[in-house]
């Protein structure tokens, strides 16, 4: 990326970054590694104009890895994976001005109007569910 002049870094999070679940402890301080890691990289890399930004998920995502580890839950409210990679496309498009920055996905949706749901129960509010 500094060779080409620029570049785009978008790092993926979780809900369970903000909502600690005793299960899965390794995985929520990784996440939340993830962000921090993502505001410091923002700053190192921005003479390089390289942007670094982080897409936490906190609305349910029915994807593969989380289908098959949740095996007998009704998943039909969940949106597919393509809604939340509309939000992270759309963060690499952003001018490379647009760096550092921690965007949740319900936050994202609502105040850019982007990742309309394809649900069958779309989400009214950010969701904590049970992992």
């Amino acid at each position: 990326m500094r060779a080409g002049g620029a570049g785009v870094i978008v790092n993926v999070s979780s809900v369970a970054a903000m909502f600690p679940h005793s299960s899965l402890m390794a995985y929520g301080i990784s996440k939340i590694g993830l962000e921090r890691l993502t505001v410091d990289a923002a700053a190192q890399l921005a003479p390089d104009n390289i942007a670094v930004n982080c897409f936490r998920i906190d609305v349910a995502v029915a994807s593969e890895g989380f289908v098959a580890n949740t095996p007998g839950i009704d998943h039909s409210t969940w949106e597919p994976s393509e809604v939340a990679a509309e939000g992270i496309l759309w963060m690499v498009r952003q001018p490379v001005g647009y760096s550092g920055r921690r965007e949740s996905m319900f936050a994202l949706r609502e105040r850019e109007g982007i990742m309309a749901s394809r649900s069958s129960a779309p989400a009214t509010e950010a969701r904590r569910w049970s992992c």
